[in-house]
Parts: C-alpha cells; sequence; structure tokens
C-alpha cells in the first residue's frame, strides 16, 4: 500500500460525505504529510474538517511471515465562535463525532465490498477516540490512531542485495 493511496481514499470520503463536501475551493480535508496543503489549517480551511497523518511504522512477524504495521492519524475537528458557549460547542462536539463515525463505517463497508485492496488490512478492534478541546484555537473535535498491516515478502527484499 502506497500512503498517497490511503490518503486519496480518505479524501475522496471528504469530498462525499455530505456534511463536509470537500472540493478544491472548499477545503475539508488536509494530508499533514504533504506539505503544500499544511498552510490551509489556518488560511483557507472549512469546518468541520478531516486531518490526516502517517505516522510510525513497526515491523511484526517471525521467519518470512513480515508485516509492516502502519499507524495513522485521524481527526475531525470544527471551529466555534465562543468557547464559552457550551451548548455550541456539544453540539460541534457531536457533529464531528458523527463524522468520525461515517468515515469508519463506510471503511469497514467498502473493506466488505472488495472496494480498495488495502482495505483488507484495515481494522478497528480496539480503536480508542480521543476528544481534543482547544480552547485558545477554538478548535474541538476527535482523535484517533488506526494501524494498517501490510504482509511483506521477504524473498522479494532479499532480491535488492548482492550475492557474492
Amino acid at each position: 500500500m502506497k500512503s498517497s493511496e490511503l490518503s486519496n481514499y480518505i479524501e475522496g470520503l471528504c469530498s462525499r460525505h455530505k456534511r463536509l463536501r470537500h472540493r478544491p475551493h472548499d477545503i475539508h480535508f488536509v494530508n499533514l504529510n504533504e506539505d503544500k496543503k499544511q498552510t490551509y489549517l489556518s488560511e483557507r480551511m472549512h469546518y468541520p474538517c478531516v486531518v490526516f497523518s502517517l505516522g510510525d511504522y513497526t515491523f511484526d512477524g517471525m521467519g518470512t511471515d513480515v508485516k509492516k504495521v502502519q499507524t495513522c492519524r485521524l481527526q475531525v475537528l470544527t471551529h466555534v465562535r465562543d468557547t464559552a458557549d457550551y451548548c455550541d460547542i456539544e453540539e460541534k462536539l457531536s457533529l464531528c463525532d458523527s463524522i468520525l463515525s461515517d468515515i469508519f463505517a463506510k471503511i469497514l463497508d467498502d473493506r466488505h465490498k472488495g472496494v480498495a485492496p488495502f482495505l483488507r488490512a484495515f481494522d478497528i478492534d480496539g480503536l480508542k477516540v480521543q476528544r481534543i478541546e482547544n480552547n485558545s484555537n477554538a478548535l474541538y473535535g476527535y482523535h484517533t490512531e488506526f494501524t494498517l498491516s501490510e504482509q511483506l515478502c521477504v524473498v522479494e527484499r532479499l532480491n535488492n542485495f548482492e550475492t557474492k
């Protein structure tokens, strides 16, 4: 799996979600691994928004059965005008929660339908979602991390070395 495949897939979900409608002129999605888009957060971002990034990865397995386990981060954020308006904050947090749940439901549905091969490695068992409250920037929402496991063929990797 290429990281761009997953990012493009999630961006596509954001463009089709009824409450986001991400478009090139109406930015509701950003991939933090792409430098050119990082400036959108402060200048051109529309809320609610989805923020995606790839983190660390690990290798798991023994012998020739090796997996690369990639950590992915997903945030759904919204902006409030008044950080003392708790009713508005709770309403917008509920919206963010709903969007995040919708995204994972669609990923699982697409995985079941075989829409994208890399989704076979997607698993939400034990997925922890944390609330975000950034009062100084008036941003609220939810953050989660999930993993994708990619089966690696050790024999193919050995072909990249010269033998003596």
